[in-house]
């Protein structure tokens, strides 16, 4: 009885919504944004340091982390909201040009193309795979990362994640509109990400992150034991006159393994909180387009629609939804072109990597793990877009139907125009997020994204081969 019971709270839950009240603070450890809460977020006036001269601004970030830092060990105040804004700011663009700080460390090693030059300074995951293919990924990951934040942080200063807002009226009483039926829909979708990936999958992924680092500097201190090998580069830059190199090289491997679950954390929160940002709003707008297309269908189906006005202001709704997706994809479209053209080829790689090189232990594993993770999700950034777009143009057929059926004997001209200027909208340019401006994820788009990733994964073979 208590697996059926623990089963049907876990049903309750994600029906009714609850664990969307965990985004916000989800949010908030992510230092994706610099406010610790996203409600209201269009009252946010940003009075922090930014907007001080140069040297007041790093004053007052300085004093906002050593304030934090001794009000955690128990020795100072706590901080003020202002304070704590600062370093809430100072933390999320310090997080910003940490990531792609790495990312042209990772570019220029691998150019360098010598694993001992990084396994110098503690990073020994690196010697167990191959390097060029591992250096690439770090590269492109770190990269793409680092781009995610800082357009999160540029858009919501300018208040233009409209995902945030659509979050906002979801969690409110009018659960935005939708009715009993699309919230059960949407809270069993959304909320599993919330509490499985948020609030348990993080913290784990960041353990592991450590672990990897541990086991794989266990085994590259034991190996250099063995043979008695010393760096090259810890003699080439002087170290061996200030340095023991065995402790250098233990200190640097326990600093890398404690800097690890940071660094995991924070890059698969960016992901994985960007992926349920994108994903919720998605899903948000393709249930009001079904739900007003439902009521569409309903009242044409009717034997006199023209002598009904409700006909005319559920089209009306659904040109505001309209401009929704618009306003939406202002911000969604820059991020999937940050995905579609950075994360797919790193995640090329990683799948190459996991079926061409077998020998590698934890290293291989892991790449396995992550790869199949990602795939899931990628597979649902360009699927979630073309059912929008299914949704979005759902009633092109039947409006055109209403048109054929009654013309000019029922429908007046004002009505008839409304309907006409509705279809000519659906039949222009499709109703979905954009990658960038480029092209529409749409359903064809799908399947060449679903084709595109495969030819890539041949084009990696041949010029893994060529190298």
């Amino acid at each position: 009885m208590f697996p059926i019971h623990f089963l049907h709270k876990i049903k309750v839950e994600w029906e009714s919504m609850e664990n969307f009240k965990h985004l916000d603070s989800c949010l908030a450890y992510s230092g994706m944004l610099v406010y610790p809460s996203v409600i209201g977020s269009d009252y946010h006036t940003f009075q922090t340091a930014w907007r001080k001269p140069l040297i007041e601004m790093i004053v007052d970030y300085v004093k906002a982390v050593f304030l934090l830092l001794f009000n955690a060990l128990g020795i100072g105040r706590n901080l003020s909201y202002y304070e704590l804004l600062n370093f809430r700011e100072f933390r999320a663009w310090f997080l910003v040009l940490m990531y792609f700080l790495v990312s042209i460390i990772a570019l220029l090693v691998g150019l360098i193309g010598d694993p001992k030059l990084i396994e110098l300074f503690g990073v020994s995951f690196v010697s167990f795979g191959n390097f060029h293919i591992i250096a690439a990924i770090f590269f492109l990951a770190t990269f793409v990362i680092g781009a995610i934040r800082t357009i999160f942080l540029i858009y919501e200063r300018n208040h233009g994640i409209e995902a945030i807002k659509i979050y906002s009226t979801l969690i409110s009483p009018s659960k935005g509109g939708l009715n009993h039926r699309y919230v059960k829909k949407i809270s069993r979708r959304i909320s599993p990400c919330i509490q499985l990936y948020l609030m348990y999958v993080i913290p784990m992924i960041g353990l592991m992150g450590s672990a990897i680092q541990i086991v794989c500097s266990y085994k590259l201190i034991m190996k250099g034991l063995e043979r008695n090998e010393i760096n090259p580069y810890f003699q080439y830059f002087m170290f061996d006159h200030f340095f023991n190199p065995i402790i250098f090289s233990i200190t640097m491997h326990t600093l890398v393994a404690f800097l690890a679950p940071f660094v995991c954390y924070y890059a698969y929160s960016t992901f994985l909180v960007g992926f349920i940002l994108y994903y919720m709003s998605q899903k948000y707008i393709q249930y009001r387009f079904d739900q007003v297309n439902d009521l569409i269908v309903e009242e044409i189906k009717k034997r006199k629609p023209s002598l009904n006005s409700s006909l005319f202001s559920l089209i009306g709704e659904h040109d505001q939804l309209c401009g929704l997706v618009y306003k939406n994809g202002l911000f969604v479209n820059i991020g999937l072109f940050i995905i579609y053209f950075g994360f797919t080829p790193m995640l090329d790689l990683m799948i190459y990597h996991a079926i061409n090189f077998t020998d590698d232990g934890i290293i291989n594993a892991a790449m396995r793990t992550v790869a199949l993770f990602f795939t899931y999700f990628l597979y649902q950034f360009a699927y979630c877009s073309a059912c929008l777009y299914k949704s979005a143009h759902s009633i092109y057929f039947p409006l055109n139907c209403v048109m054929a059926k009654y013309g000019r004997r029922i429908i007046n001209p004002r009505k008839r125009l409304t309907i006409s200027l509705c279809i000519e909208r659906l039949g222009g340019p499709p109703i979905t997020t954009y990658c960038w401006n480029l092209f529409a994820l749409t359903n064809y788009e799908f399947y060449e994204f679903v084709n595109g990733f495969t030819r890539n994964y041949f084009l990696v073979d041949t010029l893994v081969k060529g190298i």
